[in-house]
């Protein structure tokens, strides 16, 4: 019986070396495995000794034959330990991150301990990267007009318009319960040959149900803001009971807002205080004695019970009527923009 013939090996693709230069993340040292991506293929290398993290690497690349030499070698998705590299700053976006760290900590520096809490938590990004854009059509008053929108795979089963969580942290601020979140809802959208969804995101804020014996009055706060390269005022607002506050994201909704920091961890930063220096102390101070004035009296103390229930009942009522005077529906938070070091200043979004 004839064998077949051995297959024949495939040829080595021809390639040509390439000069490219590559800025080391700052964190970086000698021997650290950096990888990153180029129009010519993935590349990987180890950090050498002498390298100066911060500083330009020039490195020689195989690329292959064919590849333009008048096309120019871009790189992205850098790595560093298959870990996501934050963008680099430049001098004018540090400046203004200075400016705003003081005026985040003349605020801060006004309230003691145990009425101010910062929360911090990470988002990963990576698996949202859109993979496409295209033009809709949408419909504008009278005129039809075309935006744009891009296609996230990893949001193409969800439901639309219905929020899910990135991302959950819970904290205790005196002693209102309070619930952080990151959600992401996925916008449905439509042209002649394709569908898909793009994804808006969202950082929530909300009061949630206390445990037996809490106070349920509402809490005044100031709040402030930070995600990726973004950051908010400091802004003041009343949380009842099941009440949220939704922070204006401004030109951060869309997840293609975010495509710089899509390739890395994007940091969300909380901050909270009281509404005044003293006043959660005095708050807590005002339940816990209403606390003790409203126990369960000894047997045949009949109408001290039923006065210490009416006093209840009004303080229950007394708390409501503030929560209604001070609900805070429909305030925003407006984000700062990168250009505020020129000057230029994003209208708030309305």
């Amino acid at each position: 019986m004839q064998q077949p013939a051995p297959a024949t090996p495939a040829e080595p693709m021809e390639t040509v070396s390439r000069s490219i230069s590559v800025i080391l993340p700052e964190m970086a040292k000698a021997g650290d495995r950096l990888s990153f991506a180029t129009p010519a293929g993935n590349f990987t290398l180890t950090v050498p000794g002498a390298a100066v993290p911060g500083k330009s690497l020039k490195v020689a690349i195989p690329v292959p034959a064919s590849f333009s030499p008048q096309q120019q070698l871009t790189i992205s998705n850098i790595k560093l330990n298959n870990e996501p590299v934050p963008p680099k700053y430049s001098p004018e976006m540090i400046a203004v991150a200075q400016e705003h760290r003081m005026r985040l900590e003349a605020h801060w520096a006004r309230f003691p301990l145990n009425e101010r809490q910062t929360v911090r938590t990470m988002v990963d990004l990576t698996p949202y990267k859109p993979q496409g854009a295209v033009r809709v059509p949408h419909r504008l008053g009278f005129w039809q007009v075309d935006r744009l929108a891009h296609r996230v795979d990893a949001a193409a089963a969800w439901e639309p318009h219905v929020p899910r969580a990135l991302k959950t942290e819970h904290l205790l601020f005196g002693t209102a319960r309070l619930q952080l979140q990151v959600q992401a809802i996925a916008l449905p959208w439509r042209t002649a040959t394709e569908t898909g969804n793009d994804l808006e995101l969202s950082v929530v804020l909300r009061r949630v149900p206390p445990a037996v014996g809490e106070p349920t009055s509402p809490i005044a706060l100031f709040s402030l803001i930070e995600m990726g390269d973004r950051w908010s005022y400091w802004k003041s607002f009343t949380l009842g009971v099941d009440e949220e506050f939704v922070f204006d994201l401004g030109d951060r909704r869309k997840i293609s807002d975010l495509m710089r920091l899509t390739n890395c961890i994007m940091e969300v930063n909380l901050y909270l205080t009281s509404i005044a220096p003293g006043a959660l102390s005095k708050q807590l101070q005002q339940h816990n004695a209403f606390a003790k004035d409203i126990k369960t009296p000894s047997v045949g103390a009949v109408v001290p019970m039923v006065q210490q229930q009416q006093a209840a009942m009004a303080h229950q009522a007394a708390a409501q009527a503030a929560a209604a005077q001070h609900a805070t529906t429909q305030q925003t938070v407006h984000m700062l923009p990168q250009q505020a070091a020129m000057g230029q200043f994003v209208p708030p979004f309305r």
